[in-house]
């Protein structure tokens, strides 16, 4: 078992340069996995496998690291690469929904309606592709009139976006006050798709999405629960749990009868008991997230009822803080894991910190600053971000670790300046300095980053090269370092502070 108590392995930067050095050693890692194709190319770590377009650990990720590796260096090699990879996962997005490939996602994410779903399902690919549109057109070399070509990558990611959005607007389902896809508040699901569509539709500007993001805006605002003290509570790991998957995925466990797309490994099995029951309140599946979908409805509606329902969310979290040494910080889950803190972005700080930074950004209320920089001491009351802890184990990437704490320092520091956001988005990067395995050789160096995707296992390590799972994530959060330096930043994501700009 990892010990806990020790050190990350740390290696501090001489300069900014170092970051984009070693991002560049990342992507001759990376490069290893490219299969070029006749519309393209794409990446695979097993050949074998049905192929993972997903942008969470698949090869549409992957589009978006080539995108900011070509931002910070304005190299054409990178560039050529980021047009090849846009080209093939904006002519290939509905392959995603094959039964084969959605047969892989439910045997490794052993969760529903993953075609449906954000990251790892056409969401996800609808989201690379958007950032890949604005590379396209934001390129300083895409005058059409010298690179034809420039315009009509532009075209076919634009095209692929119409797509996606009719297919989201196709199998919107009814419900008791609007619409909705997966009848979940969970970022990964109802909450991201609204997100994804109201950023489509600022580049499609179509009436036909406005007037179901409006539809999906008050179904989802109705998942919310009223509590005693006046807070909403939206708990989507119960939402999930009334429609009897979890039961349904044990069942198969036992029984082998692969009811939803395939057997499970016993590994993860062994954990849907624990999960039933769970009630976790942070960005991924927890009031976190949904009253940030709930301020994005705002800003693009100007109903002041997602306002205060955004509000009434944070009001929950405030509410059920766990008080630290210094500071306080919001536990992984209210039933089961009151004592046990997660750092990173899908259930941890820097993902939960978003919603108060985007409040206190909208409103100017200090109160949720306030907030934000109690969750900072909280952190740093844990050791956050040199040492492991039950929430920061040895997984460095952009979902669960440093990777994504990079990002929150940044983006805290955005919001409101200060040299200690600074520093400690940089001592985070000596982590992944530190972490990183790098290979020399007379080539060019290669790095990637060893880790261990499951808390309960800490000891089973991998080395993948996703977005948001591996070392294309990793080497985006130290490019993203690299950036601020010079005083730029990479574009927003979907599920990002910024929307209000």
């Amino acid at each position: 078992m990892t010990d806990y108590d020790t050190l990350f392995p740390i290696t501090a930067a001489d300069s900014a340069d170092q970051y984009l050095e070693l991002a560049q050693d990342a992507e001759r890692s990376i490069s290893q996995y490219a299969h070029a194709h006749a519309d393209g190319v794409y990446w695979t770590t097993d050949p074998q496998a049905p192929l993972d377009l997903s942008r969470y650990h698949g090869s549409t990720g992957i589009v978006e690291f080539y995108a900011n590796l070509y931002q910070a260096t304005g190299s054409s090699t990178y560039g050529e690469i980021f047009a090849k990879a846009a080209r093939f996962a904006a002519l290939h997005w509905r392959d995603i929904l094959l039964p084969d490939n959605i047969a892989a996602l439910q045997r490794q994410e052993s969760l529903p309606e993953l075609g449906k779903s954000v990251d790892f399902g056409v969401g996800g690919v609808a989201e690379s592709l958007r950032r890949a549109w604005y590379t396209a057109s934001q390129d300083p070399s895409a005058d059409p009139s010298a690179d034809p070509s420039a315009q009509d990558l532009k075209n076919t990611i634009e095209t692929a976006l119409a797509q996606i959005a009719q297919w989201y607007l196709l199998i919107a389902e009814s419900g008791e006050y609007g619409v909705h896809w997966a009848n979940t508040s969970a970022q990964l699901f109802d909450g991201g798709i609204i997100e994804i569509l109201i950023d489509i539709n600022a580049i499609l500007q179509s009436d036909e999405i406005t007037t179901v993001i409006a539809a999906a805006g008050r179904e989802f605002l109705s998942h919310g629960v009223r509590q005693p003290d006046g807070s909403l509570d939206f708990d989507a790991f119960a939402q999930i749990a009334e429609r009897n998957y979890w039961r349904d995925k044990y069942y198969e466990s036992l029984t082998g009868n692969a009811h939803t797309g395939g057997f499970v490994e016993p590994a993860t099995i062994a954990n849907y008991q624990r999960l039933i029951g769970s009630h976790r309140p942070n960005f991924s599946y927890g009031p976190a997230g949904a009253g940030f979908t709930l301020l994005r409805l705002y800003h693009e509606t100007g109903d002041h009822a997602y306002l205060d329902g955004a509000k009434q969310a944070s009001l929950f979290l405030t509410n059920h803080a766990v008080p630290q040494t210094k500071g306080f910080l919001s536990p992984h889950d209210l039933n089961t894991g009151r004592n046990l803190f997660y750092a990173g972005e899908c259930n941890g700080i820097a993902g939960t910190a978003k919603l108060f930074l985007s409040l206190y950004a909208l409103t100017n209320d200090e109160s949720y600053l306030d907030t934000v920089k109690g969750y900072v001491e909280g952190l740093e009351s844990i050791g956050v971000p040199e040492h492991q802890s039950p929430g920061l184990w040895n997984n460095v990437c952009q979902c669960c670790g440093h990777a994504g704490l990079v990002h929150f320092f940044l983006s805290l520091n955005e919001v409101h300046p200060d040299e200690h956001w600074l520093e400690l988005a940089n001592r985070t990067a000596s982590v992944l300095l530190g972490t990183a395995k790098v290979t020399r050789s007379a080539s060019g160096d290669q790095a990637i980053w060893p880790i261990a995707w499951s808390r309960l296992n800490p000891t089973r390590i991998g080395h993948p090269i996703g977005l948001r799972d591996g070392a294309a994530g990793v080497a985006s959060s130290l490019l993203e370092l690299y950036l601020a330096d010079k005083g730029e930043r990479l574009p927003r994501a979907y599920d990002d502070i910024g929307f209000w700009e």
